[in-house]
């Protein structure tokens, strides 16, 4: 899974941000059952923003995308 935050802030704060968010996911999937060892958690900040906006806050760019494979 991988944390993604908007270009608000700078881009150490985001990186951070982005895997606490993923972190965030991970947890609530293990509290479900599932085991920790089908989780990978990354972060990529704000450097693949979902859509392109004049705004720094942009909600859609503030997620957690999951593969499953």
């Amino acid at each position: 899974m991988v944390g993604h935050a908007s270009k608000a802030g700078d881009e150490a704060f985001n990186i951070d941000l982005s895997r606490r968010r993923a972190e965030a996911v991970r947890k609530m999937l293990l509290k479900d059952g599932l085991p920790p060892e089908a989780f990978e958690v990354t972060s990529h900040g704000s450097a693949n923003p979902l859509v392109d906006s004049p705004n720094p806050h942009e909600p859609k760019n503030r997620r957690v995308e999951i593969t499953i494979r």
